[in-house]
């Protein structure tokens, strides 16, 4: 079950903190494609194990229907919505404290790829970003989030590093 995935996963970094370590979990495409209301790539037991605050559910109903993204909503997805629903949920808010991209040493960590064109932008600027707009604070997500082109770059080029995937194709060169 997810939630109990996050939460063990939680829990270690909370040992690993205290013991001096960590353990740095990265924002993916799914956990921001859920904080914008896209349910689309969750399992059947993904929506299994949430808190739910019944008393919210009218309040939550006509968010969604102004959220056309949103999609059909049956009564057992209701806690997983809530709970991930960005400026609201609990674990939005849980979600807002994880990088998109964290440099440990030398190395770049992102759950897709990194092109140049993401560190145009900035790093620092699309974490702090996407921390914002996850906790509400930003009416807009940071396009750089979505499955999409460059902008006026590489249009032929994807740039997300939630989506980028070109590392593990077999035309990538690599510089020597």
């Amino acid at each position: 079950d997810e939630c109990e995935c996050l939460q063990r996963l939680l829990s270690l970094q909370a040992q690993a903190r205290a013991a001096r370590g960590d353990v740095v979990m990265l924002l993916g495409n799914h956990e921001i494609m859920n904080a914008d209301l896209d349910f689309r790539y969750v399992d059947p037991l993904g929506w299994t194990g949430w808190d739910y605050d019944e008393s919210e559910q009218t309040d939550l109903l006509r968010r969604l229907a102004k959220r056309p993204r949103a999609g059909p909503v049956e009564g057992y997805m209701l806690p997983r919505i809530q709970a991930m629903e960005r400026g609201r949920g609990a674990m939005a808010e849980v979600l807002s404290k994880m990088p998109v991209a964290v440099t440990i040493g030398e190395t770049v960590f992102t759950h897709g790829g990194l092109v140049p064109e993401v560190v145009s932008y900035g790093l620092r600027r699309l974490n702090e970003e996407t921390a914002e707009w996850l906790r509400g604070e930003r009416a807009a997500k940071p396009w750089v989030l979505d499955n999409c082109r460059a902008r006026g770059v590489a249009p032929e080029a994807e740039v997300s590093p939630l989506w980028h995937r070109a590392v593990g194709k077999e035309d990538v060169c690599w510089d020597a």
